[in-house]
């Protein structure tokens, strides 16, 4: 298709799911702009950034309507209803690209069901934002997202990434990053991380230094935060000091745990056995 024909659709019904800076305004592009211009109606996850955003590009006065993760099937066939009765609408997440860890993608696949138009509108992305800035050979990479907070799921999930030799990409909250870090490098503290926070913004900060650095780091963690964890030409995983060891055995004692508990939490992030893990607590509640 060419150029002047894609322009063409955006002024057609449909579904136009469309990129928005992750920070910079002025990132977002002139197909996006014009795009949020012709459509009848915005759906946004919050609509007060969308409005901020609409605000700026002088089309303040457009219907936005709330669709985030929470809603409902009842609220998805509303929209999905009316963008196929001939209506266009374009939606948006707080920055980046909706669907990629950002609600989304039910929206897209009940416009799908009923055979709507459906066009992407590429821009912004964090993802490939701070792939591109990391320096690291991203030639294939694994995007995780958001780690499952706790439990056999997140277990589940380092291990894996431990495990997996290319370049991985990460979303950490700032009040979990820290922890996060901590976690990774118990398995891996000589594999390198890039930490690319507020990226595009006033106070963006990029640096990368072995994940057993990362781990030792005090301070105050602010602002949207990407991960970027270097690849690795070894599946084995470092060695764990006992010192971190204890780091991790020690709290989780101190908290009422059995150290039967205690090994039986820790064994599946690290590499370490079990009965190794076991045999320590033990020793660190004074029982041997």
């Amino acid at each position: 298709m060419s150029a002047a024909n894609a322009d063409r659709r955006s002024g057609a019904s449909g579904l136009f799911v469309v990129a928005t800076p992750i920070g910079h305004l002025s990132d977002i592009t002139l197909r996006a702009v014009e795009t949020l211009k012709q459509v009848q109606f915005v759906v946004a996850e919050d609509t007060r950034r969308a409005r901020q955003l609409l605000s700026h590009l002088g089309i303040g006065s457009k219907q936005v309507l709330c669709v985030d993760a929470h809603a409902s099937e009842r609220q998805l066939d509303q929209v999905a209803e009316r963008i196929a009765s001939g209506e266009s609408c374009a939606m948006v997440t707080d920055a980046g690209m909706p669907s990629v860890s950002d609600p989304g993608s039910a929206l897209v696949a009940a416009c799908r069901a009923r055979d709507v138009p459906i066009v992407v509108i590429p821009g912004p992305s964090a993802v490939t934002a701070a792939l591109a800035v990391s320096g690291f050979d991203v030639s294939g990479f694994w995007f995780v997202g958001f780690l499952p907070r706790k439990g056999e799921k997140r277990e589940r999930a380092v291990q894996e990434i431990c495990q997996f030799t290319s370049a991985v990409v990460l979303f950490e909250a700032p009040t979990r990053v820290q922890e996060t870090l901590q976690e990774l490098a118990l398995s891996m503290p000589t594999r390198p991380m890039c930490v690319a926070r507020e990226l595009t913004k006033q106070f963006e900060e990029v640096r990368v230094a072995p994940l057993a650095e990362w781990a030792k780091t005090e301070r105050e963690w602010r602002g949207e935060l990407t991960l970027v964890l270097g690849p690795s030409d070894d599946l084995k995983a470092d060695p764990i000091a006992s010192a971190d060891l204890d780091l991790l055995i020690a709290p989780r004692l101190a908290q009422g745990q059995s150290p039967r508990t205690v090994a039986e939490e820790l064994a599946p992030l690290l590499t370490v056995p079990r009965r190794t893990i076991y045999q320590r607590a033990l020793q660190l509640r004074g029982e041997r």
